[in-house]
């Protein structure tokens, strides 16, 4: 195994167990940050197994795999861990709610409002920018349109004075025959 691919996996080993830690402890925002770490770090690891000799490939590619399922149920374990939190969060616990006045909750309602607000700002933001990347597109594929056209004509132009050029040869031919030289 190169130095490169046990850096890779000494990276993918490190990044799990941070993982696992937010999935036992307290899960948080960074953990999809984490995880999303990890996929690069797997998809790293797929590109350097593809590199290896056939056999050794389909070794690695294996190990790979396994990796992946680890993810898996490791994300799925973080998605609920996630979900219950913030469900917690949001609704309170019933010993919480019970033990404080109506002004915590409040603020709870009050925050939660604004992070339902921020999330909606962010969205339209987000479709703004896809917007924007698909009236880019539209006009680059109509100005690439118009280029083909253009190399079309440019090919039939020159077809055609290939054929006047052959047509003309033949008649100095025919010509070049009738002088005495």
């Amino acid at each position: 195994m190169d130095s490169l691919s046990l850096q890779f996996q000494r990276e993918y080993f490190s990044a799990v167990q941070e993982l696992r830690t937010h999935v036992n402890g307290r899960a948080s925002d960074g953990s999809q940050g984490l995880l999303e770490e990890v996929h690069i770090i797997i998809g790293k690891l797929k590109m350097e197994a593809r590199t290896l000799p056939a056999e050794m490939s389909r070794r690695r590619l294996t190990e790979v795999r396994g990796y992946e399922a680890e993810v898996r149920q490791l994300e799925a374990l973080l998605q609920q861990k996630l979900s219950r939190d913030s469900r917690a969060q949001l609704l309170g616990q019933q010993a919480a709610v019970v033990g404080q006045d109506g002004a915590s909750h409040r603020d709870r309602l009050l925050s939660s409002t604004q992070k339902l607000q921020s999330s909606s700002e962010r969205i339209k933001q987000s479709r703004q920018v896809v917007a924007d990347m698909e009236a880019q597109g539209a006009t680059i594929l109509q100005s690439l349109h118009g280029q083909r056209e253009t190399i079309q004509r440019s090919q039939q132009k020159l077809h055609e004075a290939d054929e006047n050029i052959t047509a003309s040869q033949r008649i100095l031919r025919r010509m070049g025959r009738w002088l005495p030289f």
